[in-house]
């Protein structure tokens, strides 16, 4: 069965839970590759300290990954349907 958004689209993610753990589940190719996206970019991120780590390197790969982190969080709750309390 295909998740659906509230509009009408397809999900990307569906929301799990599990006990007292929530999870953003990819259930779609385009959540797969949201999440393929962002485990590249922090693995190229790397490529920031690898000449030499400068404490400027550091702050610009610190700033990399949690941007990362946090569109990744967004575009998972955005691309989900409703669930757990949110209905």
């Amino acid at each position: 069965m295909t998740e659906r958004l509230p509009g009408g689209d397809k999900a990307w993610f569906v929301r799990v839970r599990k006990g007292a753990s929530r999870q953003l589940t990819p259930c779609a190719p385009e959540g797969w590759m949201v999440v393929g996206g962002f485990v590249a970019i922090n693995l190229l991120s790397v490529l920031l300290l690898l000449p030499q780590p400068t404490p400027a390197r550091w702050i610009a790969w610190t700033t990399v990954t949690i941007l990362s982190a946090v569109l990744l969080i967004v575009i998972a709750y955005r691309m989900s349907p409703p669930g757990w309390r949110d209905k």
